[in-house]
């Protein structure tokens, strides 16, 4: 099982994002491709939390270690998901 655990303290908000499968990644020469399905848990504000999702990680060297790259680009990505959702849901006064 591949996983990332990704820890937003600002928001109260902790993921855990794996894979639904093994081997999803391919391997192109010197560039590395992963992509899947994944299946996310965790809790934020104390709630817990589940989803469905998709990761594709491409245009990474080999050499450099694609899946630290890809939870680093992996909670980049969410925190902007975030922060959008969380901007909608002010406006709507969902708070």
């Amino acid at each position: 099982d591949i996983a990332w655990l990704l820890s937003f303290p600002t928001e109260n908000l902790k993921l855990r994002v794996s894979s639904f499968m093994r081997d999803q990644e391919l391997l192109f020469g010197a560039i590395n491709y992963w992509e899947g399905p994944v299946k996310v848990f965790g809790n934020w504000n104390g709630k817990r939390i589940s989803g469905k999702g998709f990761v594709e990680l491409v245009g990474r060297r080999r050499k450099a270690n694609l899946l630290r790259i890809g939870g680093y680009e992996l909670k980049k990505t969410v925190k902007e998901s975030f922060d959008k959702l969380k901007t909608i849901l002010l406006r709507k006064n969902f708070r």
